[in-house]
């Protein structure tokens, strides 16, 4: 918390700095100003929390200070000090937003009573801003808001930092989502606690279900200068404080973004981090990797090409596809013998071990050739993959429904599945329709919901984080579809009890 003195009394400033930092506010934080003139200059500058303000000072009394710069420091709280209990004075200075009202001469209780009272009011306003920038955000990255639409709001004229969070594990898709979930509360209380006044941090998901942690603030001046470094120090963190939320078997990596100073070069960063995002088996999970880092190994074609190659193998490995599994290993091999012996090196096959281990549970006895580990690789997924549960010979119906588990969470079409099981949309439909009694996009909502349900029975999570948890961008026409399928609106589900069944 920042606070200015204005007092032409010499004693009157030492007095109070003492109390203020008897009281824990840091020596660095309190500034002082001898006349009006001076308030007015540092109150511009240093745009204070708090001011304490003597109403009788030379060359510009408090009051008339107080008049000319509150439009210059709309966010500061004004108390206003004076010898003279008269309730003239206070009436004025009330009529200029002052907050509080004190008469020398100030004992240290009544100071530290009003500092108390009015930093836990600054920091409700701080979350307060700090919740509607997440939900401006998350709206805008989702087109259901634009900045003309807003046109003097605060990201209008903002600069932003983007983190990417990449989350890879070896646990079923759905343990997955409940982890992310459970960290995204984490992080979010984390880092709203660390926004300032002019610094605002979220975390935002992308229409793709990928998490952003965003920093923003308004540049220029002291002030924007330190916001700036808010939001830097508060994002380098994030690795470390997703990873201690997360179960132990995932890892987050950290895609750290450069400053944007527009919302539309913040869309155009997030979609280059988005398609850089395949290098992670490459150069690390589980670690913090800058955009230029990406950038300069992006440029070897065949590191983007490995990368790629490595998810599509954990995915179909975690949908339980042998073949795929299988053609997907072929596939690597082909992008190994791509790469130039000399790319990479010892660090790159750590990496790749990582990622192995990571994500698909696998570990190589043999590290002494590619052909030698890729022989082990294929070995094990037959056996592993074979131990499932019907892994062999399901019919597309049955395929569908195995991705759906997994992938429900994200935009995901008919069209897509089809292309996967290289059938045609209108097949797999009537199909699907003539085996489960229900069209694709029922069931996808009826499931989507059942997993909400789960998620908001355990207590604290926000119905907006679960709505985007399981694939809503719009907490609005979520709650609708839920009403619909339990007869009660998320915010009620736990009070209910049962839930009653619907339609979708």
């Amino acid at each position: 918390m920042k606070i200015l003195i204005a007092d032409d009394e010499k004693l009157v400033r030492f007095s109070l700095k003492s109390m203020l930092e008897e009281i824990g506010i840091p020596a660095s934080s309190i500034h002082v100003a001898v006349d009006g003139e001076e308030l007015m200059e540092k109150a511009r500058r240093v745009r204070p929390d708090v001011a304490l303000v003597d109403i009788r000072m030379p060359k510009l009394n408090g009051l008339e200070a107080i008049e000319r710069i509150s439009a210059l420091a709309p966010d500061t709280r004004w108390v206003v000090l004076t010898s003279y209990s008269s309730f003239d004075y206070a009436r004025k200075a009330i009529g200029l937003g002052a907050s509080e009202y004190l008469l020398k001469p100030v004992s240290p209780r009544e100071l530290a009573e009003v500092i108390e009272r009015l930093g836990r009011q600054r920091q409700e306003e701080h979350l307060h801003a700090n919740e509607e920038f997440e939900a401006q955000a998350n709206a805008l990255l989702h087109n259901t808001l634009t900045l003309q639409a807003d046109s003097q709001g605060f990201l209008v004229t903002a600069s932003f930092l983007p983190v990417q969070l990449e989350f890879d594990s070896v646990l079923p898709d759905e343990r997955l989502q409940e982890g992310k979930l459970q960290a995204c509360q984490v992080v979010r209380a984390k880092l709203s606690a660390a926004a300032g006044s002019g610094a605002r941090l979220a975390l935002c998901i992308l229409p793709d279900g990928t998490l952003v942690a965003l920093g923003a603030w308004q540049a220029g001046g002291e002030e924007g200068h330190a916001c700036a470094g808010i939001v830097r120090v508060s994002l380098r963190k994030a690795q470390g404080l997703v990873q201690q939320a997360l179960h132990p078997q995932i890892a987050v990596t950290c895609l750290h973004g450069e400053e944007c100073a527009s919302f539309e070069l913040l869309r155009g960063h997030l979609r280059e981090l988005g398609a850089l995002a395949a290098l992670r088996p490459v150069l690390g999970v589980g670690r913090s990797i800058a955009l230029a880092e990406l950038r300069q190994r992006a440029a070897e074609g065949s590191a983007r090409r490995l990368g790629a190659v490595l998810l599509e193998l954990a995915a179909s490995y975690r949908q339980g596809n042998l073949l795929v599994f299988l053609r997907q290993l072929d596939a690597l091999r082909e992008a190994l013998q791509a790469r130039p012996p000399q790319r990479g090196g010892e660090t790159e096959r750590a990496a790749l071990r990582r990622f192995l281990r990571c994500a698909l549970g696998f570990s190589p006895a043999t590290t002494v050739s590619n052909e030698a580990w890729l022989g082990e690789l294929a070995e094990w997924g037959r056996r592993e993959l074979a131990r499932r549960p019907g892994a062999e010979g399901k019919d597309p119906v049955a395929r569908t429904l195995e991705y759906l588990r997994n992938s429900y969470a994200r935009s995901v079409g008919l069209a897509e599945i089809a292309r996967r099981l290289s059938l045609t949309p209108n097949y797999l439909s009537s199909l699907f329709h003539r085996k489960t009694g229900m069209t694709f996009q029922h069931y996808l909502t009826r499931l989507r919901l059942e997993r909400a349900g789960a998620l908001l029975a355990r207590r604290g999570v926000q119905v907006q984080e679960v709505a985007r948890e399981v694939g809503y961008s719009g907490s609005r026409h979520f709650s609708r579809l839920f009403r619909r399928q339990f007869g009660c609106r998320p915010s009620q589900y736990l009070s209910k009890g049962a839930p009653g069944t619907g339609e979708a």
